[in-house]
């Protein structure tokens, strides 16, 4: 869940309208939404047969990239034992 109420209630208008073969397009919009990490889907974003995601990381901060990075796999990591994924 999104910590700023806002950011919620935009998510869960968004996912209301994709379809369920969306769950990168969902990913991406939960991570924006929770953590502030802006991704971009792979399947609905750029049109490939690999659900997946993209990130540019152009954090010049050793420290705030590591821990960029360290948000990203906690958001993979719960996303992947969560029942969001079926």
């Amino acid at each position: 869940k999104a910590e700023n109420p806002n950011a919620q209630t935009l998510l869960d208008t968004q996912i209301a309208t994709m379809h369920d073969g969306d769950l990168d397009k969902k990913f991406c919009y939960q991570l924006l939404a929770s953590s502030g990490l802006c991704t971009v889907p792979l399947k609905t974003g750029f049109n490939s047969h690999i659900p997946g995601l993209r990130m540019t990381l152009l954090e010049t901060d050793e420290k705030a990239f590591r821990n960029n990075l360290h948000r990203l796999i906690d958001a993979l990591t719960n996303y992947a034992s969560s029942d969001s994924t079926a």
